[in-house]
């Protein structure tokens, strides 16, 4: 389970960076996070909190 969770954190990132296309949640963290000067984990915190059903990256689970 842990691993499964750390390469899907793992293939998000590559995504998100590649600009090769990702799942919106993602993509629009990466524009909160470059519009408001953060770190991507604030903005994926908040959405993780405002829409709980979807699935937190191993990245995320400590926060």
């Amino acid at each position: 389970m842990t691993f499964g969770l750390v390469l899907n954190a793992f293939g998000n990132g590559i995504t998100i960076s590649s600009n090769i296309g990702t799942a919106p949640w993602g993509a629009s963290e990466v524009n909160l996070a470059h519009i408001f000067h953060t770190s991507i984990a604030l903005p994926g915190h908040v959405f993780d909190r405002l829409f709980g059903s979807r699935h937190q990256p191993a990245a995320y689970a400590a926060l």
